[in-house]
């Protein structure tokens, strides 16, 4: 059975944008490239090169082909977004993945549902032992080191406790991993044919909740481990996402440029050929190109600048979605403070944070 959980920590955690209204037939195919991080189709997938006859349940005005051009305002980092809190890093490598669990809003901003993604139902077994149930025919994109093949149980275990920083590389530092202290609870993980059974210390309400946050996006240990410096987990995405990586110019003025991958498991997406996010840096300059047409849409605009384009031309329509934020709460761990003798202390805090309110 999929099951929510009762202490839902509305962690806004989508990368921030302003979505408009595409002006030609390339941005209108692209725009089913945003869209399929967030549903499933059951069509049978077409063909690799070919136009599919419909398109997925939910999408039936989507049209194919295209290019999506996501301007970003914030330089990635690395690609390792089990290290990272910028929104750029998130948005530069997100293509090239999928989570284990898809987290639903309606209306943006506000929790509806958790719905499964790599796994295909989730079980509370008991109070310490959740069991996640492995898509199967997943497989990896058919690039370099990955080749194709076909996603494991391996993986899911391997990416939960690596977010737990369970195996960290050289160079690596323990506390840079962003999920390790929301994983600690969990003693122990098992395979059982494609079953991951999680168990945990005590009873972990927020535990798939965790599970859904952009951090927690399958990593393959090919990329993790790799010793290719032009090809590892810093400096290159390659997953079982929907698009394939294909360059990556770092700093103000690059950007980083996908194709669809032709072989995704998820059957009729993804919509656009290609999604290109240049780094502009530069709030006026990415208004610029949006109002020339050379931006579908961007995370770098603010309310002064969306009327300003308003204004420029009225027929663009405008819709607002949640930024990306982060919070950080910082504890007084001295000799004799009660944050530092209780960790129950703090883990209560996290749950008693008005995230929504923020």
């Amino acid at each position: 059975m999929q099951g929510g959980n009762y202490w839902q920590k509305t962690l806004t955690r989508r990368i921030a944008r302003r979505r408009f209204l595409a002006r030609t037939a390339a941005g209108a195919g692209a725009l089913g490239a945003l869209a399929t991080f967030g549903c499933d189709g059951e069509e049978e997938a077409p063909k690799p090169g070919t136009t599919p006859s419909a398109a997925p349940a939910g999408f039936e005005g989507a049209k194919y082909g295209g290019k999506m051009v996501f301007a970003i305002n914030d330089p990635p980092v690395t690609f390792d977004f089990h290290t990272q809190d910028p929104p750029g890093s998130h948005a530069a490598a997100h293509p090239a993945y999928n989570g284990l669990i898809r987290r639903l809003e309606d209306p943006p901003g506000r929790f509806k549902a958790l719905e499964p993604e790599l796994i295909e139902s989730w079980e509370q077994a008991d109070d310490v032992t959740t069991v996640l149930k492995v898509r199967e025919g997943v497989r990896f994109q058919d690039v370099e080191p990955l080749n194709g093949r076909e996603l494991t149980p391996e993986d899911i275990k391997y990416t939960i406790e690596r977010a737990a920083a369970k195996h960290i590389g050289a160079g690596e530092v323990a506390g840079e991993f962003r999920m390790r202290d929301l994983f600690a609870p969990i003693e122990r993980i098992d395979i059982d044919g494609q079953n991951v059974r999680l168990t945990t210390a005590h009873p972990y309400a927020p535990l798939l909740s965790y599970l859904s946050f952009s951090w927690m996006q399958v990593l393959p240990r090919e990329l993790t481990e790799s010793t290719n410096r032009d090809r590892d987990v810093k400096t290159w995405a390659a997953g079982t996402g929907p698009f394939i990586l294909q360059e990556y110019v770092p700093g103000d003025g690059g950007k980083v440029v996908y194709r669809k991958n032709p072989d995704y498991w998820r059957a009729g997406h993804p919509f656009a050929d290609e999604y290109e996010l240049p780094i502009i840096t530069a709030t006026e300059t990415t208004q610029a190109k949006f109002l020339a047409g050379d931006v579908d849409t961007a995370f770098s605009f603010d309310a002064t600048q969306t009327k300003a384009i308003k204004t420029a031309k009225p027929e663009i329509q405008l819709t607002s979605l949640p930024g990306f934020y982060v919070v950080k709460i910082y504890w007084d761990l001295t000799s004799g403070s009660p944050w530092a003798k209780d960790k129950r202390l703090r883990q209560a805090m996290t749950h008693l944070v008005p995230y929504q309110t923020i």
